[in-house]
């Protein structure tokens, strides 16, 4: 569907149990094996959240008009929801370059898959994302080897001369 798929996953993003749905939730757990069989599993919004960033991901630069709301995904609740909208923008490519400050916060996040993903896409937006560079240098001592890995590579995407005063 492409970027006409976009609305609709922006949308979703913006997805919150109301009372009625987290009573279901909760009912639904309750009830025995044989009337779950005959209602479907309801899904968490925050489930629909993280599958939207996901498919955002796939569209690469189509997603471009989702950018404010993966912005605003970076801060959610969730962790998917967090993780798959970090590693959305560098697919997205250069339309992305307004998130490049959430990005760099985002590199803080206490989830090492947080911030493994915003450093990945910080290192596919390229030379678009040289404010990063003294937060992507904090996180060359990052506590997670892979992070810090992601972190090295994206400094050398970014430019190599500033990685040698990094070093």
């Amino acid at each position: 569907m492409g970027a006409a798929a976009v609305p609709c996953l922006t949308n979703q993003l913006a997805l919150r149990d109301g009372p009625l749905a987290k009573s279901w939730l909760w009912i639904w757990a309750k009830l025995p094996k044989t009337m779950t069989v005959r209602f479907p599993q309801p899904l968490k919004a925050s489930e629909l959240r993280a599958a939207a960033a996901w498919d955002l991901l796939y569209l690469g630069p189509a997603a471009k008009d989702a950018v404010p709301s993966l912005i605003s995904a970076l801060q959610d609740d969730d962790f998917f929801v967090r993780l798959d909208a970090a590693a959305a923008f560098g697919q997205i490519g250069p339309e992305a370059a307004p998130a490049i400050p959430a990005l760099v916060h985002a590199l803080t996040n206490q989830y090492r898959g947080v911030r493994f993903n915003s450093a990945y896409s910080l290192s596919l937006l390229g030379p678009l994302a040289k404010d990063a560079v003294p937060a992507l240098k904090d996180a060359l001592n990052d506590s997670d080897p892979d992070v810090r890995a992601k972190a090295l590579e994206a400094l050398q995407k970014i430019d190599s001369a500033k990685l040698q005063s990094a070093q």
